[in-house]
């Protein structure tokens, strides 16, 4: 598990899960404390099938449309997308926590995912 970002992301040469949210660390430590723990376990159960790492919601927000995700409030809320090569899959789960993680990245690992397609641009 570790920090995916723009320098980062051509190190994860699996599918990756990426939970998106402020990582500033003097304004939002308690969630940042507490989507790590919840990341840390479900990686154990998930190693050698899927990586997991963190992003920083402001710092990638030019691809969360990847996913087909919207920020709406960068400090506060936190967002699950998986790449896998060109495929990108976004989480539609209102609320992060252990549950629904797991829940995202086992429908990814039975195939019942579609992957995201974004719009054709208007002309």
């Amino acid at each position: 598990m570790g920090q995916y970002s723009s320098t980062t992301k051509d190190r994860y040469t699996g599918p990756v899960l990426v939970i998106f949210l402020s990582l500033d660390f003097g304004k939002n430590e308690k969630s940042i404390n507490y989507v790590l723990k919840r990341a840390r376990k479900a990686a154990v159960g998930l190693k050698g099938k899927l990586s997991i790492a963190v992003a920083s919601v402001t710092d990638l927000s030019y691809e969360l449309s990847d996913y087909g995700l919207k920020s709406t409030h960068p400090a506060s809320e936190i967002l699950m997308g998986i790449a896998d090569g060109s495929d990108y899959y976004g989480s539609d789960s209102d609320a992060f926590s252990a549950k629904a993680m797991q829940a995202f990245a086992d429908s990814f690992l039975k195939g019942e995912l579609t992957p995201y397609v974004k719009p054709d641009e208007p002309p």
